[in-house]
């Protein structure tokens, strides 16, 4: 993978790719230095700061593009839902996909749902 922020590597494309993150950036929660970078290899343009946060647009929307520090499955919010590992439940609670049940106050992924209330028998409907 190639990355550079050196505008000369970009071409049109890119560059248009550019103008439209910087035209969101005051959306962003950034606390350092913000630069426009490329990956030459994948042609995504991005918005990455010191701190290695990384936004990038879906769709009109400049979102932020996360990464999973235990098994690398990366994307927008609404793709970091993954089974994975302890570690990975922890990020996903960490960026706030994580649910919790109301009645058994057990956390579970959208998906899945509370695994406490699967265990309960369904009510048939009587007509």
């Amino acid at each position: 993978m190639t990355v550079t922020s050196n505008w000369n590597d970009f071409g049109h494309r890119e560059i248009a790719d550019a103008k439209e993150l910087l035209s969101h950036i005051k959306s962003i929660e950034s606390y350092g230095k913000v630069e426009v970078q490329f990956n030459t290899m994948s042609g995504c343009v991005f918005l990455v700061d010191e701190d290695y946060k990384v936004w990038m647009m879906n769709g009109e929307a400049i979102e932020e593009w996360h990464n999973c520090p235990e098994c690398g499955h990366e994307g927008f919010l609404e793709d970091m839902e993954h089974d994975g590992n302890y570690g990975c439940f922890e990020f996903q609670k960490a960026i706030g996909i994580v649910e919790e049940c109301d009645i058994h106050y057990e956390e579970y992924l959208p998906s899945d749902g509370c695994p406490d209330c699967k265990k309960l028998p369904t009510l048939k409907k009587v007509n």
